[in-house]
């Protein structure tokens, strides 16, 4: 959907987004903000419309904007990115950041340009990750530290506060892609404390995983893995190995070379990739 701010001292703030955030509604809702469908941006006058625009704000949408976009708009295009810039640009960047084992990952608000999130950054909010944090977690606490981003950036904007940005040092940049995603599937030898953290990334209960899904094969037969049963779990003594994968009753548990075990709720059977 398109949401476009009531216009205040011949300014225009147009916000883009495939979401339903109920706390960015309220603050559209706050500023009289008139909702469009999110395809008007591809309509034959789309980029017309994005010439009477002084700010557009893109927030949970992947449309690409070329050159001509960018270029059309009166002052400039920002997007909200969860994940922290640049080492974490691309899509799926929470999931990403727990597989990895970050501690943090930052909410940003940066201008978009032709290369891929690797604009100047405006804002950022640091978001904890905690231990038994899955991917549906962080991905809405990064959603929700974006409705402030974009709160404050309309006030600053609105009250003409001077907006500064900091270029990114794209010596690290990363940009993480779909097809770089794993397969999945879970196998003996692998380690406990990595598997963990891709479990709890792709948990997205009560929903589906956006990107990819747990996985493991016992006597032929493929499981879709959940959540890990009460997050019962040493993280410190889950850095062993995987010794044995076994059906436990609607459950998955996976008994590591030191004895240690944990369980992982069953959600079907499902066909072998």
């Amino acid at each position: 959907m398109v949401a476009s701010c009531r216009k205040r001292e011949a300014l225009d703030i147009y916000v883009v987004t495939n979401s339903s955030n109920s706390a960015m509604i309220k603050i559209c809702n706050r500023s009289n903000i008139n909702v469009y469908t999110y395809n008007i941006l591809e309509s034959s006058n789309g980029l017309e419309i994005l010439r009477t625009i002084d700010y557009l704000i893109n927030f949970n949408s992947l449309f690409i904007y070329r050159s001509n976009h960018i270029s059309s708009v009166k002052e400039a295009i920002v997007n909200i990115h969860p994940g922290t810039l640049p080492t974490y640009a691309g899509i799926f960047t929470y999931q990403w950041a727990i597989m990895n084992d970050e501690e943090t990952l930052d909410t940003t608000l940066h201008y978009v340009v032709e290369g891929l999130d690797q604009g100047d950054v405006i804002l950022k909010i640091p978001q904890t990750i905690s231990t038994n944090m899955t991917g549906f977690k962080l991905y809405n606490s990064l959603m929700l530290n974006g409705v402030k981003l974009i709160n404050d950036f309309i006030d600053m904007v609105l009250t003409g506060q001077e907006i500064k940005s900091i270029k990114q040092n794209l010596v690290h940049y990363h940009v993480y892609r779909r097809q770089d995603l794993p397969s999945g599937f879970i196998c003996k030898g692998e380690l406990g404390s990595k598997v963990i953290n891709r479990i709890r990334a792709t948990d997205y209960a009560p929903f589906k995983s956006p990107s990819f899904s747990s996985k493991v094969v016992i006597d032929e037969c493929t499981y879709l893995l959940g959540s890990i049963e009460n997050n019962r779990y040493d993280r410190k003594g889950s850095d062993f190995i995987i010794v044995s994968i076994e059906l436990d009753e609607g459950y998955v548990k996976f008994t590591l070379e030191n004895k240690q075990s944990f369980r992982v709720r069953v959600l079907g059977e499902v066909n072998a990739d």
